[in-house]
């Protein structure tokens, strides 16, 4: 599909759209909202994880 050297620039160019959407959302909702968003689902994946931890332990249990 691609050659070694297509496939680096192709991730140069995604490297650069989305360092541009990133300034682009910056400006628009200021740095604040970005990072209370991501925080927001780091939080979200940290209480999912532990909830699968306790499903498994308890299935475990239950065997």
């Amino acid at each position: 599909m691609f050659r070694p050297e297509q496939w680096v620039d192709v991730q140069l160019k995604l490297i650069h759209l989305l360092s541009s959407i990133k300034i682009v959302s910056d400006f628009l909702f200021g740095a604040t909202w970005f990072r209370m968003f991501s925080k927001s689902i780091e939080r979200c994946a940290l209480q999912s994880y532990g909830l699968v931890k306790r499903i498994s332990i308890s299935l475990g249990r239950g065997k």
